[in-house]
């Protein structure tokens, strides 16, 4: 009976871990679209920005503006004709 639980366990593990990488997956794929900036907050809010999760991601030709790069790991990512354009209006001092 335990031996059965146990094996029900390490199944629904690999289940939610199979369910994340594909969460992962289109949440990567949604920075190439319109829809950026929330994908983006979506994967900052999971801590997916920091750790790794877009390193060797191919970024490519991806209009990033508005999008918190905040301690965002781009290692080894494929950067190629990405605009980063930041809006910096905030660091204005008013007259």
């Amino acid at each position: 009976m335990v031996s059965i639980a146990f094996t029900i366990l390490i199944i629904d593990r690999l289940y939610h871990q199979q369910d994340v990488r594909r969460e992962k997956a289109q949440l990567i794929r949604q920075l190439r679209s319109s829809d950026a900036h929330e994908a983006s907050e979506q994967l900052g809010t999971k801590g997916w920005l920091a750790d790794g999760t877009l390193r060797r991601a191919n970024l490519q030709k991806m209009r990033l503006k508005q999008v918190n790069w905040h301690q965002v790991n781009l290692q080894n990512c494929r950067l190629n004709h990405v605009n980063f354009q930041v809006h910096v209006s905030f660091l204005r001092h008013p007259p």
